[in-house]
């Protein structure tokens, strides 16, 4: 299955922030390829490309410096499981001097340099033309720094990501142009740094000598596959921020009330301190230790995600904390598992029929964005950062409360076996089947009913397919949205890590790097029974006062009318042609936008929208942005007065 719910309605769960169809991914680099998925995607450049593949590139330093303790060795790629995929044979890159003096670079036999005159040649391997389309460049292969140096002649400061440790030092003290470069050995960092800067609206392009190709293909099969993964992830996040922004702006507004009845999680930390937390997602897999569930209730606390939560109920297993983050109607799957749900976690965006289910103990919390930090602040709401999906959230909380270990369950995170969830399941009829590179994944009607009736658009039924190293081995069907919640969990094992024990006990999906891969039954043989306080805690938990509640509503008013108002004189402003009113209306817009985050949040989609409209003549462009703001910062206004009620 996809994941077991996520911020969209996505194919693994009724989700509320990350749905639409990725545009312009999926496209697999060929010989001398040049590819452009969508308006402006990442581009291919160069000589001799392989089919991407997904192995990983061996660990380096966490500064992306090579490891001393890797010594000479050239690369090294590894599976889900840490098994050697591929090894070079142990070869030192060695200096020579070329035909011109000028010091060049050899791996075994193949020269990574030009062994007459590398400066002549780096100035052949790229000019003006072949970057100036480019936002971003990725130069495979560092050398000994020629065509680093090149590249910013043209102005252009390269992204390199160089596979041989050794070969780094060698440049570094002998080349002329790697000093201030950025230059990566590991993948996961290029891959954090690409995801970071990247835009939707933007274009990568990944030069390579052929050389480098020829000596190192796998490793530029890899970054050549992480670069598309990349631009897929940018466009699934666009998508998200474009539908879902304002929605949840609107359901945290309208739910603030209820935080007078509700405490948050701030008071909860260390409540599990050394407790196993079993995290219980719906992906087909759960289907193989599901009834080892109420074994592990005895052995530490059990967390649900609201998809899973019927499984729960099936099997009379019961659930310490039942998780909902979705700004959508979630409530009928928890409805059924009422009765062995002891307490409830909720977002404060998520939908208010989740929090009128059938459940004494409830606790709420807050995503750790800019537009609601200072609401938690405000208000002493917990804070937690999470990736998307409610089973992130889950784990957040379970790591905030001190768990140890964590155990991740049905967290798939792909299509196993061509199935969409587990039995049980509200969407368990969802089926995935395979046409080339795209997927079909073909929902039941139940999926589609409740994004209609959430009001929020039903996403494609085709996605590019991704290939993702397997829990055990092998691969297995996945998709960008999928691989946008895996590469969470990754980042979070690596920051765990030695901190707590992560154990990836799905028994099928997708292999998530940094959890140990342990079947349930075997885990559940070496932990011993034990208690926790967790639901003494929750019910100790201070609730925040009502008058509090009704100050902060009331100053969120204040803020969004006076951007409001701000907006409205740009407008009139602009229809008058009056460019002095307008201009000096425009710098108060931008001082009040400041101070209304919610209103920032609230208007972000549609000005995407306006932005992306190439159609509109500049002037008409400025003008419907200062009434989307107006118009945005009103209702945020009229819903903060009705909280302050």
């Amino acid at each position: 299955m996809a994941s077991s719910g996520s911020r969209s309605q996505s194919e693994q769960g009724t989700l509320s922030c990350w749905a639409g169809s990725v545009q312009g991914s999926g496209v697999t680099p060929q010989a001398s390829a040049r590819w452009m998925p969508g308006p402006r995607g990442p581009r291919i450049a160069g000589d001799s490309m392989e089919t991407a593949k997904s192995p990983t590139l061996d660990r380096r330093a966490s500064d992306g410096s090579p490891d001393p303790s890797d010594g000479d060795v050239a690369l090294v790629l590894r599976g889900p499981r840490g098994a050697p995929l591929a090894e070079r044979e142990r070869m030192q890159p060695t200096l020579f001097e070329s035909e011109t003096g000028l010091p060049s670079l050899r791996f075994g036999a193949e020269p990574l340099e030009d062994p007459v005159d590398p400066v002549v040649a780096a100035e052949m391997f790229a000019g003006p033309e072949t970057v100036s389309a480019s936002d971003h460049v990725v130069l495979f292969g560092a050398g000994l720094g020629y065509r680093v140096q090149r590249l910013r002649e043209l102005g252009r400061d390269p992204i390199v990501f160089e596979p041989c440790g050794a070969a780094l030092e060698l440049a570094r003290a002998h080349g002329p142009g790697v000093e201030g470069a950025q230059v990566f050995t590991d993948l996961t960092k290029l891959h954090e740094h690409l995801l970071g800067v990247s835009r939707p609206d933007q274009n990568t392009i990944l030069l390579h000598a052929p050389p480098y190709a020829r000596a190192f293909p796998d490793a530029l099969s890899a970054v050549a596959s992480l670069i598309n993964e990349v631009q897929g992830l940018v466009m699934l996040r666009r998508n998200s921020v474009q539908e879902r922004a304002a929605f949840l702006t609107e359901r945290a507004l309208e739910n603030l009330p209820r935080l007078a009845d509700v405490p948050s999680i701030a008071s909860l930390s260390g409540a599990l301190e050394g407790v196993p937390a079993f995290i219980v997602s719906a992906g087909p897999s759960l289907d193989k230790n599901r009834h080892l569930l109420a074994e592990a209730s005895k052995r530490g606390a059990v967390f649900a995600v609201n998809t899973s939560a019927p499984v729960m109920a099936a099997i009379d297993a019961p659930i310490d904390l039942l998780v909902a983050i979705e700004a959508l109607d979630v409530s009928e799957p928890m409805k059924k598992a009422a009765h062995v749900t002891r307490a409830l976690a909720l977002d404060l965006t998520s939908g208010g029929p989740n929090f009128e289910v059938d459940v004494a103990r409830k606790v709420c919390f807050l995503a750790n964005a800019a537009q609601y930090r200072w609401l938690g602040d405000a208000l002493g709401i917990g804070v937690l950062g999470y990736g998307g999906s409610v089973a992130t959230a889950a784990f957040s909380l379970a790591a905030a409360l001190g768990a140890d270990p964590i155990v991740v369950l049905g967290q798939d995170l792909a299509y196993t076996d061509g199935r969409g969830y587990a039995s049980d399941t509200l969407f368990e009829g969802t089926v995935v089947r395979r046409e080339g590179p795209l997927l079909h994944i073909d929902r039941v009607a139940k999926w589609d009913e409740m994004t209609r009736a959430g009001g929020l658009k039903v996403p494609s039924k085709v996605r590019p397919a991704v290939d993702v190293p397997a829990w055990g081995g092998g691969t297995v069907w996945s998709t960008h949205e999928l691989t946008l919640f895996r590469r969470w969990f990754e980042m979070a094992a690596r920051e765990l890590r030695g901190v707590r024990r992560l154990v990836n006990a799905t028994e099928g999906g997708a292999s998530i790097e940094g959890f140990e891969e342990t079947a349930l039954e075997a885990l559940l043989a070496e932990l011993p029974e034990r208690t926790h306080d967790l639901h003494a805690r929750i019910d100790a938990a201070p609730t925040v006062p009502s008058a509090r509640i009704r100050e902060v509503a009331s100053e969120a008013a204040r803020s969004a009318g006076a951007l409001a108002n701000a907006a409205s004189k740009v407008v009139k402003g602009l229809q008058r042609r009056n460019a002095k009113a307008a201009r000096k209306a425009s710098e108060q817009v931008k001082a009040r936008a400041k101070e209304s985050p919610l209103a920032e949040s609230h208007v972000a989609p549609a000005l995407m929208e306006i932005m992306a409209d190439d159609a509109l003549a500049p002037a008409e462009r400025e003008r419907r942005t200062y009434a989307a703001i107006e118009s945005s910062a009103k209702k945020v206004a009229a819903l903060a007065k009705r909280a302050a009620r």
